[in-house]
């Protein structure tokens, strides 16, 4: 792949490291500096319509660094069409304008990817994530096995979808950071499965806010990666891992792995692949991903085909709903979740608590849907899931095994947990 790699200054051991990296990896890459160094500076002083511009006295010194700026800017846009990049890899993302952005990506054709070596919350981050088709909060080590790849949205179903989450990862961000004592998705995988605690390099495929990504960052020995395709879900994630090296956020489509094959150690995905165009696909690019022998565990939603005609008309009437509320303002559906959450509690929540308390009760009612929430408003999340979303596909217990079973998984497992829990290795 031709890659656009533009950095700091000659100075940065960080743009130094990224283009071995990405030589390692067979990429052609040329390098850009865009930091104004005195060679620069000299270069400008030298530029006779440039200082006439920006450096005389009227203009002064803020005249001057606007006129660098320009005359920077028009470098870059030279050197990208001159070089014609597939991919414009940018470290730390606000180095570079909205308005620049949109240029070279215009101008270049490229996709526009950036590796935020530090803290990218304090300048623009807001308008700069949107604009970048790949985005990760921390920057991997040189010997990183990760490899850019060209993608897109497919469709605008996976486009709303991207929307929607932003939108709910955003208006969640307030949970606590990175509580060490949470039992979360993962935990919830490897406690219904039986599963070992995984080590090395994991694969969080759909990371949302970024739970996951605090906790297991904090294990040692393991390194853990996020992958989330919606901007509000990248942004919350990297405010979460903020000063964790072992944890990286990286802005991609489950269906185009920007990673090579055979690179995780432990790879699941909670709650994502039912909202894919194609979940089969998804799954592949996971198995792909995935070294032999790792697990690959995922999240799906149960059909309720086994069980009694009164819960299959249940979730059928409960899914009305959604022709209307799939094309609500996203916020306007997350206010109205809001406030139905202390009614769904008071419907589910408390009937199934109340139900534990009575032994012949107990079995009957540990399958009811919302039995999880932990406050009245805990449910409203929730609720947003399941009724935000384009897309929505349901599994019965065959069926999810099926899914497993085509994508090349073997030593399949497979529990019931507000849903189908299931996973199974790679050959």
């Amino acid at each position: 792949m031709r890659i656009l790699l533009v950095g700091h200054s000659l100075l940065s051991p960080w743009t130094s490291y990224t283009h071995r990296a990405l030589n390692r990896l067979g990429h052609s890459v040329e390098r850009f500096y865009c930091t104004n160094l005195l060679v620069d500076r000299l270069t400008l002083s030298g530029n006779k319509d440039l200082s006439a511009k920006g450096s005389g006295p009227a203009n002064g010194a803020r005249g001057a660094r606007e006129a660098w700026h320009r005359w920077r800017d028009a470098r870059l846009i030279a050197r990208a069409r001159a070089f014609r990049p597939e991919l414009i890899l940018v470290l730390w993302g606000n180095t570079l304008s909205p308005e620049l952005l949109r240029t070279l990506k215009k101008e270049s054709g490229a996709r526009l990817a950036t590796w935020w070596v530090d803290d990218p919350f304090r300048h623009r981050a807001e308008k700069l994530i949107p604009l970048y088709d790949f985005f990760a909060a921390h920057l991997p080590s040189p010997d990183e096995n990760l490899a850019w790849g060209d993608q897109e949205l497919s469709g605008s179903a996976t486009q709303r979808t991207s929307r929607s989450y932003s939108v709910l990862w955003k208006e969640t961000f307030k949970r606590p950071l990175g509580n060490e004592s949470w039992s979360y998705h993962l935990e919830e995988i490897r406690e219904s499965l039986g599963l070992g605690e995984p080590q090395g390099k994991i694969l969080d495929a759909g990371c949302g806010e970024g739970v996951d990504l605090a906790i297991q960052g904090k294990r040692p020995g393991v390194k853990i990666v996020g992958v989330e395709l919606s901007a509000g879900g990248c942004w919350a994630s990297a405010q979460r891992t903020r000063g964790l090296a072992a944890a990286q956020v990286v802005r991609a489509d489950l269906s185009q792995l920007p990673f090579t094959s055979d690179a995780f150690d432990f790879i699941y995905s909670y709650g994502v692949l039912h909202h894919m165009a194609s979940p089969s696909a998804g799954l592949r690019e996971l198995v792909r991903a995935a070294k032999p022998g790792a697990w690959v565990a995922i999240y799906l939603y149960e059909d309720f085909q086994d069980r009694s005609p009164g819960w299959r008309i249940f979730l059928r009437l409960s899914n009305l709903p959604r022709h209307l509320t799939t094309r609500l303002p996203h916020r306007l559906l997350y206010a109205l979740c809001v406030l139905a959450s202390p009614l769904v509690y008071l419907l589910f929540t408390v009937p199934f608590r109340l139900s534990q308390r009575v032994s012949f009760l107990k079995r009957r009612t540990s399958r009811m849907p919302f039995r999880h929430g932990s406050n009245p408003w805990d449910l409203a999340g929730d609720l947003y899931d399941r009724f935000a979303t384009p897309i929505e596909r349901r599994y019965s217990l065959s069926s999810a095994q099926a899914l497993l079973r085509e994508a090349g998984l073997r030593e399949i497992r497979i529990a019931n947990r507000r849903g189908w829990m299931a996973a199974g290795i790679k050959p």
